[in-house]
């Protein structure tokens, strides 16, 4: 121990004679491990600290049939089954869809994003209320109490996280239903959907009835708890032979199935598992690159400090005590960078948590904590001594006699190998990094110009979808509905459609022309509908207030469904349509506009044919409607619009608020946050290896002075000189460009389904970013080399 603290105020007293090498270093060493530590923080929040007891144990269910692909879909006789004999499980339960219930007793009205499962479900998943209880089998049966378990964000929002909202009665659809548990904060269902609300008992729905926000179904999704030590595998052919799965009839009659079991994480996350792990695949090459970067300025420095070290050998001190003493100093110093990486990694978690998509689990609870910390201050430990071995070693070998005669020449050999492969690596990583935020931002950038089609601005977007008496005479409701919004300070228009572009939710139904029949996206609009969204008329006109239910019956399509319903060069308009209805009939209607095509699913997707009629000819009691306002994020918006709905029909529930420019946001969220990051990544790399480049130019400029002022005194010009030294740092350039072409080439088709519009290989990004890696790293030559032509040979002879 007195050894070890005498080698660490050795160590601090050679940092402190060395300030600028000591800030560099640290500065390298905080920036890689803190991108690490941040990313670290994301994976282990979102993928590893997971809200389930023994994750690895929980699967779940798919049925395949002989020759179709698995599926998820699960006969109730089927999972009845797995229930009664399947001894290999645990635990089995389903997960059915809710009807999103309209929830009443709690001060206002609103509906809910619930989820039914079984009984069983809480006991796969293994977790335990945070108070309360979950459903007991009674209340999951047909004919059983009605039971409700909320969430934690639920329980806070609207009951202040008070211990009072057990036993509170909730109206679910006009049943009463008693809340009986509260879940823990990280549980977010059996998905972790963010947005869940709580859980009802799918129990009584399985058996017919139809309780409160459950659908009585025909197929559900089975979750399991496997026995300890039994695989996936074998755990699904036991299933299948012991529940005489391969005699039951599928949802569709067949019988001969057989069961496929697929873990729980990675049915949750096989959406982010590739994306996660490639930006964290970027960040360990930017740690990589700093781990280079400080290499090669501890091989300079330690070179500098070769007589010591050669005096110190041949005065008795073995090597191994020499390696020990520059080990020490270098785990000192990547010991600090790490201390205050794991500060900068705060900062920087605020910035990659503020551009990951909203939809990732537990977005909000994400932080740096003491795991994190300690596997960035080991992984600190490890990267500073895997890099201080290499220095030690080269300082250390057994040429005393050159270095005692301080050989600028033996020295120059003995470590030029060494820092040139650094450097050319260094390149390789960040070219690899750079072509990947290359790809991101030209796919980001291909997206936002030719995305919507319409103008999603200023405009706030609500759904209403109106129960009782008001649903079977719609149009009524609604333009008295509308009035009332109109009236609404700060509310300029309000305008309705069925058909809400990138809200997710379409309509396909059958269209028959006089050339065949086409599926079509069908919308039901407001006369103003094609006004307000800034939806371009091609040809024709739109939709007046006179085509109403006396009129003759119209229909708009989009160039989409021209292209494909009618021959190419036969004008569409006035030809006719067949329509199919919601109710399985066909109204005959003529087309009199054509409308620009709009993307209406996603930016990424192809425009697809849509037809559109108006509502005042086919009144629908489900009706997005949009309000184009001065301020969409106006709180006092969505309660005025509520109380506007309330004063027609209090039993009215209008939801889902939400700025249209925010789902348009959504849809481009992947490769947003993935540009963004992946661009900040580069920029490290590309900075961290230009400083690299730099430094390591400018040593050879400082091993080789005397020669600079040979050459000099023997009449060779600054431009000579220049060029020598920039010389050698392309050729470095070089190599290090070949190599991170071919690993860019290979690791690019990582973001395949990231890409929208450019190849993983796409030859523009890969020529412009080499260009571009090209010019960054001659300026990082050109600065070294100029100082060396500015050498005074009369100084270099001098000293030597």
């Amino acid at each position: 121990m007195s050894a070890l603290f005498s080698d660490i105020r050795y160590a601090l007293r050679t940092m402190a004679r060395t300030p600028g090498f000591t800030a560099v270093a640290l500065l390298m060493i905080a920036v890689g491990t803190g991108a690490n530590a941040a990313m670290f923080s994301v994976i282990d929040a979102v993928m590893v600290r997971s809200p389930f007891r023994d994750p690895d144990r929980i699967a779940l269910v798919q049925v395949v049939q002989h020759g179709r692909g698995p599926t998820a879909a699960v006969s109730l006789a089927q999972y009845r089954s797995l229930v009664e004999s399947a001894p290999v499980f645990e635990a089995v339960g389903a997960i059915g869809g809710g009807q999103r219930p309209i929830a009443a007793g709690l001060g206002d009205t609103r509906r809910l994003n619930a989820e039914c499962v079984t009984a069983g479900m809480f006991q796969v998943l293994g977790v335990t209320p945070l108070m309360g209880r979950t459903f007991t089998a009674e209340e999951d049966r047909a004919g059983g109490p009605t039971g409700v378990v909320i969430s934690y964000a639920f329980w806070q929002d609207v009951f202040g996280g008070r211990s009072d909202a057990l036993g509170r009665v909730l109206t679910l659809n006009g049943i009463p239903a008693t809340i009986v548990g509260v879940m823990p904060r990280r549980f977010l269902g059996p998905y972790s959907r963010n947005n869940n609300d709580a859980w009802l008992p799918l129990g009584p729905a399985l058996g017919g009835a139809s309780p409160a926000g459950c659908q009585a179904r025909a197929v559900v999704n089975v979750l399991t708890r496997i026995r300890p030590g039994v695989a996936l595998e074998t755990a699904a052919a036991q299933a299948t032979a012991s529940a005489g799965i391969d005699r039951l009839p599928d949802f569709s009659g067949r019988t001969g199935a057989r069961l496929n079991l697929i873990s729980i994480d990675e049915q949750t996350f096989y959406e982010l598992r590739t994306p996660m792990f490639t930006l964290l695949g970027a960040v360990g090459l930017v740690l990589l690159i700093a781990c280079a970067n400080v290499a090669n300025l501890q091989l300079e420095r330690v070179f500098g400090r070769r007589r010591e070290l050669a005096v110190r050998m041949a005065m008795g001190a073995t090597r191994g005590r020499v390696v020990r003493q520059t080990l020490t100093e270098n785990l000192l110093l990547y010991a600090l960078g790490g201390a205050a990486g794991s500060l900068l990694a705060f900062w920087m978690l605020r910035l990659i948590v503020g551009l990951l998509p909203a939809t990732v689990p537990h977005l909000n609870e994400i932080d740096v904590n003491a795991r994190v910390l300690a596997s960035t201050l080991g992984m600190s430990a490890l990267a500073g001594l895997a890099v201080g071995l290499v220095p030690a070693l080269q300082a250390t070998s057994p040429s005393l006699v050159d270095d005692l005669r301080a050989s600028s020449r033996s020295s120059t050999v003995r470590g030029a190998w060494v820092r040139g492969a650094l450097v050319v690596s260094q390149i390789a990583l960040s070219l690899t990094l750079l072509v990947g935020a290359a790809l991101m931002v030209r796919t980001f950038l291909t997206l936002m110009p030719s995305a919507p089609g319409f103008n999603a601005t200023d405009k706030l977007t609500a759904v209403i979808r109106l129960q009782g008496p008001a649903s079977s005479a719609p149009g009524v409701f609604f333009e008295k509905f509308f009035d009332r919004l109109r009236t609404i300070p700060g509310v300029l228009s309000v305008s309705g459609s069925t058909y809400l572009p990138m809200s997710g939710t379409v309509n396909q139904v059958t269209a028959v022309t006089e050339t065949g029949t086409t599926n079509v996206w069908k919308g039901v609009v407001t006369p103003n509908y094609f006004d307000e969204m800034q939806i371009a008329i091609a040809r024709g006109r739109g939709f007046t207030a006179r085509d109403d239910g006396s009129a003759p019956a119209v229909a708009i399509v989009n160039e989409a469904m021209v292209r494909k319903a009618w021959p190419a060069g036969v004008d569409p308009l006035g030809a006719t349509v067949a329509v199919e209805n919601a109710d399985g009939t066909r109204a005959v209607r003529q087309v009199v506009g054509v409308i620009r095509d709009t993307r209406s699913l996603g930016v990424d997707l192809k425009a697809r044919p849509e037809l559109y009629v108006p509502f005042a000819q086919s009144p629908d009691p489900w009706l997005n409607v949009i309000i184009r306002t001065r301020d969409v994020r106006d709180p006092r918006l969505p309660v005025a619009v509520r109380a506007a709905a309330a004063a027609i029909d209090a039993s009215q529930v209008v939801d889902r608020f939400a700025p249209m420019q925010d789902m348009l946001d959504s849809r481009v969220a992947t490769p947003r946050f993935g540009a963004w990051l992946l661009g900040i990544f580069a920029a490290m790399a590309v900075l961290l290896a230009a400083v690299g480049l730099a430094a390591s130019v400018a040593w050879w400029v400082a091993e080789r002075t005397r020669e600079i002022g040979v050459r000099m005194a023997l009449g060779a010009q600054t431009g000579d000189v220049t060029r020598m030294f920039l010389r050698q740092g392309l050729l470095l350039t070089t190599a290090g460009l070949l190599l991170g072409l071919g690993a860019a080439a290979a690791s690019t088709r990582l973001l395949q389904s990231w890409l929208y519009g450019v190849t993983p290989l796409d030859r523009a990004v890969f020529a412009g970013s080499a260009v571009a890696m090209l010019g960054i790293a001659a300026l990082a030559s050109y600065i070294p080399a100029r100082r060396a032509a500015r050498v005074d040979p009369l100084i270099a002879l001098r000293s030597e």
